[in-house]
């Protein structure tokens, strides 16, 4: 799951890896996610 976004001639991006296989959840949701964007922008 990746976040990439630009914001004032900067670029941004966010990785986040599960742990074992495709089929593992990410421990993360939508909202999560927007939540991190949000606190770094």
């Amino acid at each position: 799951m990746k976040a990439i976004w630009l914001s004032d001639n900067f670029s941004y991006s966010i990785a986040i890896r599960g742990q074992g296989d495709l089929y593992d959840t990410y421990g993360l949701g939508d909202d999560d996610i927007k939540k991190l964007v949000t606190a770094i922008q």
